[in-house]
Parts: C-alpha cells; sequence; structure tokens
C-alpha cells in the first residue's frame, strides 16, 4: 500500500511539474500567440498624433476626429479599439461610421501596429487605452461620461480592462470572447489569462451592447452569448448579425 502510494506522490509530482511548465511556455509565449501586427498601412500625417506612453519610453499613435459643430452628440466622444492585424490606416469604415452619426471619435495604435513603438502585450494594451483615455480628459476636455468604449475582438480585452477601472458612458464588444486563451480552444489554457474577459464584465455597471456575427468563425457566436449572461448590467444588450462575419459588421445597416 505504501509502494503504491509514493507511486501516486511521484506522479502526481511530475504532472504538476509538466503543467507548471507549459503554463510559463505559454506565458512567454502569450505575446507572438496572441498578436499580429501588420506592416503599417499608413504613414505620418496631419492627422496622426504620437503621444508618449510609458514614461515617455514609448509613443502611440492616435487620431481624433471631432464630431460636426452642428451634431447634437458633439458632447460625446467614441475611444475604438481595434482588432487582431489591423492598424490605423484600415478603420476609415468605423471612422466614416461614426461621423455620420454625429460622433466624435478617436482610435489609436496598441504598441508594436502602426507607428506606435514599443512591443504588443496585454499589459502594454492595458497602459495604451488608458493613455488614450486620459488624453481625451486632459487634452479635449471630455468627461468620462462622455466617453464611449467600442472594442473589437482583441480590443475587446483592453476595453473591458479600461471600463473595470475608470468610469465611462457605455460600452460596445463586438465579436469578444470570453477569455484570450478561449480564441484558439475551448478550454481556457492559461492559469493567468492576459484578458479574463468573463470575470471583468462581471463588475462592469454601465450600460454594454454585445454585438456578435452568427457566421464568425473566428470568434464563435456563443462566448458572446455567454458573456450577454454573465453581464451584471441591468442595462446589457446583445445584437446578432444574420450571417455576420469577424470583420464585416459594419457593413450590415442593422449594426449602426
Amino acid at each position: 500500500m505504501k509502494h503504491y502510494l509514493i507511486m501516486i506522490r511521484d506522479y502526481s509530482l511530475i504532472l504538476i511539474t509538466v503543467w507548471l511548465s507549459t503554463q510559463l511556455i505559454l506565458l512567454l509565449l502569450a505575446p507572438q500567440l496572441m498578436f499580429k501586427p501588420p506592416k503599417p498601412t499608413y504613414t505620418l500625417n496631419p492627422k496622426i498624433d504620437l503621444i508618449n506612453v510609458n514614461s515617455g519610453k514609448d509613443e502611440i499613435a492616435i487620431a481624433y476626429f471631432p464630431a460636426p459643430a452642428e451634431s447634437p452628440k458633439n458632447q460625446e466622444v467614441i475611444l475604438y479599439s481595434h482588432g487582431n492585424a489591423t492598424d490605423i490606416g484600415q478603420l476609415k469604415a468605423i471612422i466614416d461610421g461614426y461621423q455620420n452619426l454625429g460622433y466624435a471619435i478617436i482610435v489609436y495604435d496598441y504598441r508594436g501596429y502602426g507607428l506606435s513603438t514599443g512591443k504588443a502585450t496585454a499589459h502594454n494594451t492595458e497602459q495604451d487605452i488608458t493613455r488614450v483615455y486620459q488624453y481625451l480628459i486632459e487634452n479635449k476636455g471630455y468627461l468620462p461620461e462622455e466617453i464611449i468604449l467600442h472594442g473589437h475582438s482583441l480590443g475587446t480585452g483592453p476595453t473591458l480592462y479600461l471600463a473595470d477601472r475608470y468610469p465611462v458612458n457605455s460600452i460596445i464588444l463586438e465579436a469578444p470572447f470570453l477569455r484570450a486563451s478561449q480564441v484558439l480552444t475551448v478550454i481556457p489554457l492559461f492559469l493567468f489569462d492576459p484578458y479574463p474577459n468573463s470575470t471583468r464584465i462581471k463588475s462592469i455597471t454601465s450600460p454594454t451592447l454585445i454585438i456578435a456575427g452568427t457566421n464568425d468563425k473566428v470568434i464563435p457566436t456563443w462566448q458572446s452569448e455567454k458573456l450577454f449572461q454573465i453581464s451584471n448590467t441591468s442595462q446589457n444588450e446583445l445584437l446578432l448579425i444574420e450571417n455576420g462575419e469577424h470583420s464585416n459588421m459594419m457593413f450590415n445597416y442593422i449594426y449602426w
């Protein structure tokens, strides 16, 4: 009996060691697995500003588009966080869409994307969105209750991070995931997931709109439905776009 107990103990130690080693490897590889910045699709121009982040060690690219002066919504601004493999140069459709509705909008690139310097990590994207939020308040004069967050795909991670810590008007989550690791597999891979959306959304009290396409092959619709179910805010809505895919939902009239 003692022999079997020793065997169980030894096998348990081996399994724990393998599991911890796997977690360490995943932690080290997470940036390479998660972030796929494209080659910059734009150059420095009058619409692009570079602002300091991380105590001035890095710069992130931002582009701010004010609302039309006559717009009744000119006191509100959209803080948009884009998805993976995207940069500011590919955001014309979302910028034009919000401008046509009368909103101001600010877009930015995470470090390592577009003209932003530095390296993309989950922590850095959270610093980046916080810096843009501060920029809107300190440089553009917006109040927290005038800032609407919109995150697409990867951008839902930093969006929920910010909404969990700072006051905002409302939140739009487009093609969100439960946890970063569940973009690749149904089973969570990370012990300490870099973007625990399913945990953070439970503490959100701001009005929340979740948008998902029924034909999304990247992040399945059930993850949006689950986030909607576990959201604790009394003002939440789930918008399912029939036959919508991961990156084309904005071209459906229901989207706007």
